[in-house]
């Protein structure tokens, strides 16, 4: 019948006393901090993650960091802002490894065969995509040395004055050979 007492005289603690005592050695300080601030870091959370299993992870990772970095914590600004910032900084470090994650499960789709496919079929699927990606990779040279090759400084006129005039010259010595 204690506890609930206890819990009301520690959620009217301010923060700093709170973390103070769950520094001397009070948990159960440390779970008034977490009562008193985890919506806020978990609304931040859910902005940045959706995936409410992932969202619910992410803020497991915060409780976790802010325990283990309690002690470093410097007063400088208020705690909740100090979570806050743990709980962006984790989210956005979750999302680059599903990034990195989503991008090693593409390559490795890209490694199976399907169960119907013979192996002359997926020989010819590696090799068609390596083809485009060949074809992309050239295809981006091919623009670079458009744009700032020697062709860059005409106008579209210019370059067709000049086509037409070696279109001409072309027919002109065919003309005199055929004669």
């Amino acid at each position: 019948m204690t506890r609930p007492a206890v819990d009301l005289k520690l959620k009217s603690l301010a923060d700093k006393l709170l973390i103070e005592l769950t520094l001397a050695g009070r948990q159960e300080c440390f779970s008034a901090l977490m009562d008193r601030h985890m919506d806020c870091v978990r609304r931040r959370i859910n902005g940045l993650i959706r995936n409410t299993s992932d969202a619910e992870d992410v803020a497991q990772e915060v409780r976790l960091k802010v325990w283990m970095n309690l002690s470093s914590f410097r007063f400088d600004s208020s705690f909740r802002t100090w979570m806050v910032r743990i709980a962006i900084n984790e989210s956005l470090q979750w999302r680059r490894r599903a990034k990195r994650r989503r991008q090693w499960d593409a390559e490795e789709l890209d490694g199976l065969t399907a169960s119907t496919e013979s192996a002359f079929q997926a020989y010819a699927r590696k090799e068609a995509a390596n083809a485009i990606r060949r074809a992309q990779a050239g295809a981006r040279r091919v623009a670079i040395a458009f744009k700032t090759g020697p062709f860059c400084s005409e106008g579209l006129g210019d370059r067709r004055e000049r086509l037409r005039g070696a279109e001409s010259e072309k027919q002109k010595s065919a003309d005199a050979s055929a004669h």
